[in-house]
């Protein structure tokens, strides 16, 4: 539905388009779901033979070519249109202009508004709102692998705080509300956790 969607599909099949130009230059992608203005459009001289992608918005998954089971959620999400286009598998992407530096990256979480991937090849990040951010997140809830990092794009640990160069010296980022310097103290196993 709507002036050249799906013009240039050859041989895909169990496709929805909805929107001018929606998934303009895919050709033989399969069971593909793109809603909106050049949704799912594809890349010129691309493969655009991704299967299994959904996009919803104007623009929305504009980038996605061979890349498979992807999911771009608002307007441009996903954008990237310079060959070769996404060709990772498995990203999801929320929010306007989300993730649309993604290239090869394949099992990323971006949400959020000009939200983008740590590193636009990179596996298995996440970045929320450029505030909250995953690295080596495997998706196995058997044995859960990845660091978290607030205020880091980069954690080296299960969970890194960076509070930032805006803040003083020596501050870490990190506060108990209700735990002051008048609270009682209590060790156990010799550690102590202190606060200001």
């Amino acid at each position: 539905v709507g002036l050249s969607s799906g013009y240039n599909n050859d041989t895909g099949s169990f496709n929805t388009y909805i929107g001018q130009n929606a998934a303009y230059y895919q050709t033989s992608g399969q069971t593909n779901t793109a809603t909106g203005y050049w949704a799912l459009y594809g890349v010129p001289g691309g493969s655009n033979t991704g299967t299994d992608n959904t996009a919803y918005g104007a623009s929305a998954g504009r980038g996605i070519t061979s890349g498979n089971r992807n999911t771009a959620l608002g307007r441009q999400a996903m954008f990237q249109n310079t060959l070769p286009g996404i060709t990772g598998n498995d990203n999801i992407a929320i929010g306007y202009s989300a993730g649309n530096n993604i290239t090869t990256g394949s099992n990323n979480l971006i949400i959020g508004s000009n939200a983008s991937a740590p590193i636009a090849t990179g596996n298995d990040q996440m970045n929320i709102k450029n505030l909250l951010f995953g690295t080596g997140m495997n998706g196995a809830l058997a044995s859960p692998a990845g660091y978290i990092g607030i205020g880091t794009s980069t954690p080296n640990n299960k969970l890194e705080i960076s509070s930032g160069t805006t803040t003083a010296s020596g501050a870490s980022g990190l506060r108990f509300t209700s735990l002051t310097s008048s609270s009682a103290t209590t060790t156990y196993n010799g550690l102590q956790l202190s606060v200001n």
